[in-house]
């Protein structure tokens, strides 16, 4: 089993979507695996994927291309603003666990762990469809190892300290306006000020800053949670630090960055965690940030806020969002199923498999059947020396698919289709396996088992390639290019 995290970061997108991968890379790293990232970014996420295995590249554009590809037990996790809906459709076609990291519904998803750690994301109006795990709310928010195991900060009597932290890079360069603004209004407080990587605004910070300004520079997790905890208060951009902040029970004034915060920080307002001062446009935002850090400063309302936070993030997601991953590793480890002859009792489910857009789409003859011409042909084939038709059931004897084969002399033509919630599930390579040595075992003539597999079904040709099938050429059929894939009996023996 390999791990891959492909996402995007940089000066101009941020950084959010790495460090949640990271989070979660950190996580695997402890059991034993160690995770490749695929990324579109800059030189700015260097220092962050130190140590890190990570290569910079366009993988939207490698995965359309048919230059990306990834083997049926990888673990794919993708968090990304860029990535189209049919990027998310190939992985879930090439891979049993797809894990797609959300924040606000950005697309149909299909079959995959979708997970959203967006405080009371489990109350967005997702669709219900089978094949999709939803793992939503702030108990799935991934956070770093520092902040996985940590004692909230004890609210101090009085206000000695504020943190100013506005991300990765300032985008909307924030923090020299609001670092002014607390050496003009509270020149006594120790103002704790974080510059990430991506800071493009450091020289007039430094020009803001008084005798009680700290500059804290690029971080680590430890060193982030640790000028957390030694600081009364914060002053925040809405974004993935709002988690970290209240895992540590700082009580925090929150600015609107960027319209895809809008969840955050409307969740966080409604739980009573945060002030909000708004968003950064407001042309009065220094009026409401310090109307906001007053709001804060008495210790009864610290108090509370922080017990509040820390009620909706524990710090755990991202050790629950991978424990649900290896659930299903487990799972299509351990899976099991049985092959049986069909019978007319399987006529229904045959033909309403049949009948599946993406069934139809892959097969040779791809116009929708009638009932009265499917009964026909099901009838004709239980009769039919030359012709095995067989069923997959899994351990609970629910219906998992279809193997056909159809015979000419001493050679095969299979076609294997599975029902939607067992695609990508690892099933369709151990049935193909299993199936292929039960028609060598039963009929002994035949020598050689053939495929026709459509050249984009990328899917396919991995599972076949799996079980030993080899491409001899390609043919046309009806019009539609497809590759012929063989095996023999020979082969089989070798594997």
């Amino acid at each position: 089993m390999k791990v891959h995290l492909l996402t995007e970061g940089s000066t101009k997108i941020g950084f959010g979507h790495i460090t949640r991968c990271l989070s979660l890379s950190e996580v695997f790293e402890m059991r034993g695996v160690s995770p490749s990232f695929k990324i579109i970014g800059d030189d700015s996420v260097r220092t962050l994927l130190n140590g890190k295995d990570y290569h910079f590249c366009n993988w939207i554009d490698e995965l359309n291309l048919g230059l990306l590809s990834f083997d049926t037990d990888d673990v794919v996790i993708v968090d990304s603003y860029l990535a189209p809906q049919q990027c998310y459709e190939r992985i879930t076609q090439q891979t049993s666990i797809p894990v797609f990291i959300d924040d606000n519904m950005r697309i149909d998803y299909p079959s995959s762990i979708v997970v959203n750690g967006t405080i009371f994301a489990d109350e967005f109006r997702y669709p219900v469809k089978t094949g999709v795990k939803y793992l939503l709310g702030s108990r799935f928010l991934p956070l770093r190892n520092a902040f996985w195991n940590i004692e909230p900060r004890t609210a101090s009597d009085e206000v000695n300290s504020v943190l100013i932290t506005f991300g990765g890079d300032d985008p909307r360069n924030l923090t020299p306006r609001i670092l002014r603004l607390l050496c003009t209004d509270y020149p006594s407080l120790i103002k704790n000020v974080v510059i990430g990587d991506g800071f493009q605004n450091v020289p007039e910070i430094e020009s803001a800053k008084d005798r009680n300004t700290n500059l804290h520079v690029s971080l680590s997790g430890e060193g982030m949670r640790d000028v957390m905890l030694s600081t009364d208060v914060a002053i925040s951009a809405a974004g993935q630090t709002l988690y970290e902040l209240a895992c540590s029970g700082i009580p925090t004034v929150a600015v609107l960055v960027a319209q895809n915060q809008k969840n955050n920080i409307e969740g966080w307002q409604r739980t009573g965690f945060i002030e909000n001062a708004g968003s950064w446009e407001n042309v009065k935002l220094e009026e409401e940030v310090l109307k906001s850090l007053k709001t804060i400063l008495p210790v009864s309302v610290r108090k509370d806020k922080s017990i509040t936070g820390r009620s909706y993030v524990d710090g755990r997601g991202a050790l629950r969002v991978v424990d649900e991953i290896f659930s299903r590793i487990s799972f299509a480890s351990s899976k099991r199923f049985s092959i049986r002859k069909a019978t007319f009792d399987d006529c229904k489910t045959i033909f309403d498999l049949s009948n599946e857009e993406y069934v139809r789409k892959n097969s040779i003859h791809q116009n929708p059947i009638s009932w009265n011409e499917h009964i026909q042909w099901f009838h004709n084939r239980l009769n039919d020396l030359n012709y095995e038709l067989w069923v997959i059931l899994a351990e609970d004897n629910s219906f998992i698919g279809q193997v056909k084969f159809q015979i000419h002399a001493n050679r095969a033509v299979v076609s294997i289709s599975l029902v939607a919630r067992f695609r990508g599930r690892g099933y369709s390579s151990r049935i193909l396996e299993k199936a292929s040595s039960k028609l060598f075992a039963e009929r002994s003539n035949i020598n050689t088992i053939d495929a026709y597999i459509k050249p984009n079904n990328i899917p396919s040709v991995k599972s076949f390639e799996r079980n030993g099938f080899s491409f001899l050429n390609e043919v046309t059929i009806e019009n539609d290019i497809f590759h012929l894939y063989c095996k023999t009996q020979d082969s089989l023996s070798k594997n």
